[in-house]
């Protein structure tokens, strides 16, 4: 079942990803992804917050601004 919810949150990802952009997107997947797999509680829910801000975060800082790679934005963060 595992494999089944990691391919579907990685399709809705992708089909999200022009509203959403990379960064919330990639946020937001992290995070679900790590609720199902690893259970949700209180403190895993900080703890997932925590990582997802750090791995995308870090990942999208390293492809922006280290390699100055123009990753999707989205609507939300779009300049038009």
């Amino acid at each position: 079942q595992n494999p089944l919810y990691c391919f579907s949150l990685f399709l809705i990802y992708l089909l999200t990803l022009p509203i959403l952009g990379s960064l919330i997107g990639g946020l937001a997947f992290v995070f679900i992804l790590m609720c199902i797999l690893g259970g949700i509680s209180k403190q895993k829910l900080v703890l997932h917050a925590v990582l997802s801000l750090a791995t995308v975060g870090g990942m999208w800082s390293i492809f922006t601004f280290g390699l100055g790679v123009i990753l999707p934005p989205g609507i939300i963060f779009s300049v038009y």
